[in-house]
């Protein structure tokens, strides 16, 4: 339904009763603003064809941003490694890759065992 309201006799316009609800709980409409539509006698106040409720809360805005003297100093807090522990961690993942490199070899040089002319090792290897 579609109701007319008025403010201090000057008409804000056709308005649905959902607009209505809403506009109340957004400050749009007062309680004392008048409303008609069509099967009511008179104009009536607002705050009885619609219970007035809680006003919308105003949009929650984050707090501001911490300086960079407030943030943590990160690089403070790691313990780096030294120059001999970053060798040995090169060594040891180096020496892992020794059995890799050992199973590949093996397997391509029996390949190139079986293989009859010289050229079948360049067909293996491409």
């Amino acid at each position: 339904m579609k109701y007319h309201v008025a403010r201090e006799s000057e008409q804000l316009g056709e308005f649905t009763d959902l607009d209505i609800s809403a506009g109340m709980r957004r400050g749009q409409f007062q309680p004392g603003d008048l409303c008609w539509a069509p099967g009511m006698t008179d104009w009536e106040p607002l705050s009885v064809r619609f219970t007035p409720s809680e006003p919308e809360p105003a949009a929650s805005t984050p707090p501001p941003l911490p300086s960079l003297e407030r943030l943590p100093d990160l690089a403070g807090e790691m313990n780096l490694a030294t120059r001999p522990q970053r060798f040995l961690a090169w060594f040891i993942d180096n020496l892992c890759l020794i059995p890799v490199v050992l199973l590949l070899a093996q397997g391509l040089g029996d390949k190139a065992a079986k293989a009859e002319t010289p050229n079948a090792m360049a067909e293996i290897l491409i």
